[in-house]
């Protein structure tokens, strides 16, 4: 069918050697974070070129013109035929019908956009110990007066910061790097938290996380929307990729918890990002991380009449349902910090 060549075509080892080389290619203007309106504009342009060389077959077959409006007359049509009903007789021969519009979906969505991982798992990219202090951490100071508390932390610790893509200017591709090395090597303050002893930092991963279907982190990597599911998975396993286990005593008996082996995650992000940062807020008390924060600048909260929301098949009840999500994850994580846990 249409569908499976233009996906086949689009998720080609050559059309995606030439998707790296065209993201590569130096443009006229950068913005100040690596992206800016005009160079997206013609890096989206290199990626409709390229797509367009890859269904010039199909796009011959239908007699369509080799541009972007022949491309997206050709996915709109393939898209269409895989969902349309069926006779009943032609059940068994369309049983994999909606395996071939996920793939077509998570073809033409892992092609455009900026992040430059061919796989589709470049929808993140963990940085180990993007950021240390310039010196050895040096253990807190010890108290000697009788009965003070131990210190929060009493060992050089580990953070995590989970930076989430925003709708970008025309691209998605994973931001916050350049802002993130800026304001760790300012800041001053990274050694102490309000009321509390200074902690030393032993290091600092980043997870870059982006989200080229524009679903608001709500569909996963074949395109299938799943209420974040995926996206959730993918950012515990990375809070509990060296976990502990801890017990919990209850009465007489007992039960192993999960916990991080970060000592702090920080959930960033501005716009979509911002609204991911404040969805999978409750994540650092799932993953038992014993110091969580989230930074979301101009997040969208209510999705239903917001014009920054383009695709047709975000529905109605799926935006609610975000809405609710996300407003149950700021709860849970605000109820935390009013318990005095974070």
């Amino acid at each position: 069918s249409a569908s499976s060549r233009v996906a086949a075509a689009l998720a080609s080892p050559d059309t995606r050697r030439l998707r790296v080389d065209q993201l590569e290619a130096p443009v006229q203007t950068t913005g100040s974070d690596g992206g800016g309106g005009s160079a997206d504009a013609e890096k989206m342009g290199r990626l409709y070129y390229s797509a367009i060389l890859a269904a010039a077959s199909s796009l011959a077959d239908f007699r369509l013109p080799e541009d972007v409006l022949g491309l997206c007359t050709l996915l709109a049509l393939s898209r269409a035929a895989l969902a349309q009903p069926r006779p009943r007789r032609w059940v068994a021969l369309w049983s994999k019908r909606p395996e071939r519009r996920t793939n077509l979906d998570a073809a033409v969505t892992d092609h455009f956009h900026g992040v430059l991982n061919n796989a589709t798992d470049g929808r993140f990219s963990l940085v180990e110990r993007f950021w240390e202090p310039p010196s050895p951490p040096m253990p807190p100071p010890s108290r000697s007066s009788a009965g003070a508390a131990e210190p929060l932390l009493p060992r050089p610790h580990k953070l995590l910061v989970v930076a989430f893509s925003s709708l970008g200017d025309g691209i998605v591709r994973h931001e916050w790097r350049r802002a993130l090395r800026a304001a760790l090597d300012a800041t001053i303050d990274l050694d102490a938290l309000p009321g509390s002893d200074p902690w030393p930092v032993q290091s600092v991963d980043v997870l870059f996380a982006a989200d080229p279907a524009v679903s608001w982190y709500c569909t996963d990597a074949r395109g299938r929307w799943d209420d974040g599911q995926y996206f959730r998975e993918r950012l515990m396993g990375v809070l509990l990729r060296e976990q502990e286990e801890e017990q919990r005593h209850h009465g007489s008996g007992g039960r192993r918890r999960r916990r991080s082996t970060y000592d702090g995650v920080l959930f960033l992000g501005d716009s979509m990002g911002g609204s991911a940062a404040l969805r999978f807020a409750s994540l650092g008390e799932a993953a038992a991380v014993p110091a969580t924060r989230a930074v979301a600048f101009v997040p969208q909260v209510d999705l239903v009449e917001d014009d920054h929301v383009s695709r047709d098949d975000f529905t109605v009840l799926a935006r609610r349902k975000f809405q609710q999500r996300l407003l149950r994850s700021v709860e849970t994580a605000t109820a935390v910090r009013r318990r005095g846990i974070r």
